[in-house]
């Protein structure tokens, strides 16, 4: 019986080369039992099995605090085994397991960061097959000589073992494997989808540079990769520099991207040519960028012959589908998703590129998008974890996650990102009727309540980012006015949870403290006449959409205001990531479709059709095109084409569209529309079109759910499981 598995690696610790790791085995078939393999290779791994690479699994296992948890990968590997002698080799990057780049973030100085590590166990049935242990054969000698997340990666094909995984290889100058300690965290299986390439793009346009250098266009920002396939002189070298805007001169710049990372290159790889006269071809393995340009470098006589941009992100199940008669509308819609994918390779990032980061608020602002148009859930409830593990005794948590140092620093975060942690579970129960999370992470959610209310004063949040990335020039609101109302809109989440739970005590408690909130909301920033701190759409927005106006009246009041300074300015973007979500809800959920159409599809700056106007792809990180242009933190707009357009509205009483809502908005300019959302149930349909002077109103409700249709006259129709089709004259 073999020894139970242990933590290896390579004892020359060359923290910035790749780690290869083999095993020759005996496998004695048995015609009766799977054979199971269970892998932890940090920060990433790559597996092989007799030559063959097992799966299409890419940088794995997903990021975690690794101090706390550390994820496992299973897999059947019968069919990759023969009878008798067999061979098992991985490489391990150091991913954001060994961040050893110096960047503005302090990830360099993360508690966990250490030198790569493998962890792996086979077994059938009962029998165990093959561990990790010192019997293994290990080497940092190989190809991959470099490998770091924002960085990028280097390899020397002049250094290629040749046929390192399979039975035979003479690993005699290979060292004897490493026991090393594991690293701090408890074992859990990865539950999340994992990251893929799910798409393979052609450049549109490889332009020669004035230098000598090339530029491949590949149409569209995405995150992965460019694989490659050339003939090189032997020590002739590629060198592949990614970005997302190109300068007046046809070159390069990434000076607007790479100023956070303040050591070594970024985003570029190299590779030298072994020179045997055949076509080499590669790819990195265990870093990914964020690009729609590749500038390439030959020194010396290289012949490209083909160059792929590999899209790779997690891999979710599609769960919705919108589409309309606007140009413009379908354009927000790709260029929202492709921000969605681009910012979820493994955690939801802010951008893929300059950070890297889970910034939680550009997460939450996304969310209701990620869970109309995909099956998220597990994603997101992995991450929820990693936010869970983040979580100080204080209650405080970071406003990246995971984190080092860098999330806790004071000034950033505060309830409007730190909300994250209550309210991307809410919208999961929402969206899926599965409240597993929030009775996982209950006592948690109150921890992070009872922090807010030790920083708070008279029970009025004082610190905290606010509306992040408004126009250049224009005035915010007061931080203090959006993080109260992010804390306002936690404890009445807080509330419901509670009653889900049967805590009626809790319930009680959110309830009056909720009260207590709003009293002092209204007593600290309305300045009367329905103007609240500034006056500002933000803060006329925040109120109505978090409902922290104390009565009916003021609620007309700033309702009138929000829509005055709307027409005022044209229905322009007028505002920062928390006032585009406010507003653009508030204006659905009142139903002034007209101004809610023309606040998408208006093309003046500042707005969404501006950016697509001047040729995005994906969405920006502010208005103009002056620093990222692959953010997420304005991608709420899609969950809105579903909920307001399309019509497709959650009851919260019977969540998981249990019982549908269908309230489509009919606005001037919008011909049709049709959306699809996949539940528990089955798929959900809603879709109209003008007719001459009709609304035809169809679609497809699934057995097992209950729905309404609402007309633009208010009148209700109960709607059975099957098709439906409905004319309404207008």
């Amino acid at each position: 019986m073999l020894n139970k598995p242990v933590w290896i690696s390579c004892a020359d610790q060359n923290r910035d080369a790749a780690v290869y790791l083999r095993k020759e085995f005996v496998w004695e078939q048995n015609d009766c039992n799977a054979v199971n393999l269970r892998i932890c290779g940090l920060g990433y791994y790559e597996l092989y099995i007799n030559g063959k690479r097992v799966g299409d699994r890419e940088l794995d296992p997903v990021v975690s605090h690794y101090d706390i948890s550390v994820r496992y990968v299973d897999y059947e590997i019968r069919s990759y085994l023969k009878p008798g002698k067999n061979c098992i080799g991985v490489i391990l990057g150091n991913g954001w397991y060994n961040p050893q780049t110096v960047t503005a973030w302090n990830t360099e100085n993360c508690s966990w960061r250490q030198q790569c590590r493998l962890y792996l166990d086979v077994q059938q049935g009962e029998k165990r097959i093959l561990v990790s242990g010192p019997d293994w054969k290990v080497s940092n000698k190989g190809p991959i000589i470099f490998t770091s997340l924002r960085n990028g990666e280097s390899y020397d094909a002049r250094l290629e073992f040749g046929v390192w995984t399979e039975c035979g290889f003479d690993d005699s100058a290979w060292q004897d494997a490493f026991q090393i300690n594991p690293p701090g965290g408890n074992m859990e299986p990865m539950t999340q989808p994992p990251c893929r390439v799910t798409r393979k793009i052609k450049p549109i346009e490889v332009i020669p540079e004035k230098n000598g250098r090339l530029l491949a266009d590949f149409g569209v920002a995405l995150t992965g990769r460019v694989r490659f396939t050339a003939k090189g002189e032997k020590d002739a070298e590629l060198i592949m520099v990614y970005g997302e805007e190109v300068a007046e001169d046809s070159s390069l710049d990434i000076s607007k991207l790479c100023g956070l990372i303040r050591t070594g290159e970024f985003q570029t790889e190299h590779y030298w040519f072994k020179g045997d006269s055949i076509s080499e071809t590669w790819a990195s393995r265990f870093t990914y960028h964020g690009f729609r340009y590749v500038e390439i470098t030959c020194n010396g006589n290289i012949d490209i012959q083909d160059l792929t941009a590999e899209f790779i992100h997690t891999d979710f199940p599609v769960a919705g589908e919108f589409k309309s008669s606007s140009e413009m509308l379908n354009k927000l819609q790709a260029c929202t998703l492709q921000s969605y994918l681009d910012n979820f390779t493994g955690i939801p990032t802010d951008c893929p590129h300059r950070e890297k980061n889970g910034w939680t608020g550009d997460a939450n602002l996304a969310a209701e998008t990620g869970l109309y148009n995909y099956d998220a859930f597990s994603a997101y409830a992995q991450w929820i974890d990693t936010f869970a593990d983040e979580q100080r005794p204080s209650g405080q948590v970071p406003c990246v996650v995971p984190t080092g140092t860098f999330g806790y620093i004071a000034g950033w975060g505060g309830p409007a990102w730190d909300s994250a942690f209550i309210m991307i579970p809410w919208n999961m129960y929402r969206f899926t009727g599965d409240d597993s999370v929030i009775r996982k992470h209950y006592h948690r959610f109150k921890k992070l309540l009872a922090y807010f209310d030790d920083m708070s004063q008279n029970h009025i949040i004082i610190f905290g980012l606010g509306d992040w990335c408004p126009p250049a020039g224009h005035q915010m609101v007061d931080n203090k006015l959006t993080s109260t109302a992010f804390y306002y809109g936690d404890v009445l989440i807080l509330a419901q949870m509670a009653k889900i739970l049967g805590l009626t005590d809790d319930q009680n408690y959110y309830t009056n403290l909720a009260a207590e909130i709003k009293k002092s909301f209204n007593e600290t920033f309305y300045r009367g006449n329905g103007i609240y701190d500034n006056g500002n759409i933000t803060a006329c927005s925040a109120v109505l959409y978090f409902g922290l106006q104390p009565d009916a009246e003021i609620e007309k009041l700033v309702l009138d205001r929000l829509i005055h300074l709307m027409e005022e300015k044209q229905c322009k973007a007028d505002f920062g990531i928390l006032g585009a979500k406010f507003t653009a809800h508030v204006l659905g959920e009142r139903n002034y479709s007209n101004l809610l159409y023309q606040l998408f599809v208006q093309e003046e700056y500042p707005g969404w059709a501006s950016m697509v106007k001047r040729g995005a792809t994906s969405l920006w990180e502010t208005w103009n095109p002056d620093n990222s242009r692959i953010h997420i933190m304005y991608g709420d707009i899609s969950a809105c084409f579903y909920k307001f357009f399309a019509g497709l509205r959650i009851d919260d009483e019977q969540p998981g569209f249990r019982h549908t809502v269908v309230q489509p908005l009919i606005p001037d300019g919008l011909d049709s529309v049709c959306a699809t959302h996949e539940t528990r149930w089955g798929r959900i349909q809603s879709a109209w079109q003008k007719e001459k002077n009709e609304i035809v109103f169809h679609g497809e409700i699934p057995q097992g759910i209950t729905a309404e249709l609402i007309l633009p006259d208010q009148t209700v129709i109960t709607l059975n499981a099957g098709k439906y089709n409905y004319r309404y004259s207008c």
